[in-house]
């Protein structure tokens, strides 16, 4: 049924510029922009939305922090391209130190005679 209207909807067609398309274009926008933060909130995604009008004016929306969001996207195209994703190099650094300091911890119990249950018999 949604496509028979679709079918049976005027052409939409590129007009020339005035006064007339600059206000439909804000009314489109504002309702592009309308229903982004809708799909945000009601499904709890994240939205960008980047533009430029006819005159070359830069509008965009963002749900949540728009450099956050493509910073996402640009992780995104390097993984399709094959291309190693960059990470942060200290909190690498910190993970690391963290799970050292797990595996300390765990072997300083073993040496004091604790949780020996998640010993191997040869590690005993």
């Amino acid at each position: 049924m949604a496509l028979e209207k679709m079918d049976s909807a005027e052409k939409i067609t590129e007009g020339k510029s005035s006064s007339g398309n600059k206000s439909a274009f804000s009314n489109r926008r504002a309702c592009l922009i309308k229903k982004a933060s809708e799909l945000a909130i009601l499904c709890g995604c994240e939205v960008a939305i980047i533009g430029y009008s006819n005159d070359g004016k830069l509008f965009e929306y963002a749900s949540s922090d728009m450099a956050k969001i493509m910073k996402r996207v640009e992780e995104c195209q390097r993984i399709k391209k094959g291309v190693p994703v960059n990470h942060d190099p200290e909190r690498e650094e910190d993970v690391l130190r963290e799970e050292m300091e797990k595996l300390k911890q765990k072997e300083d119990q073993h040496v004091l005679g604790r949780d020996l249950n998640s010993m191997s018999r040869e590690d005993l």
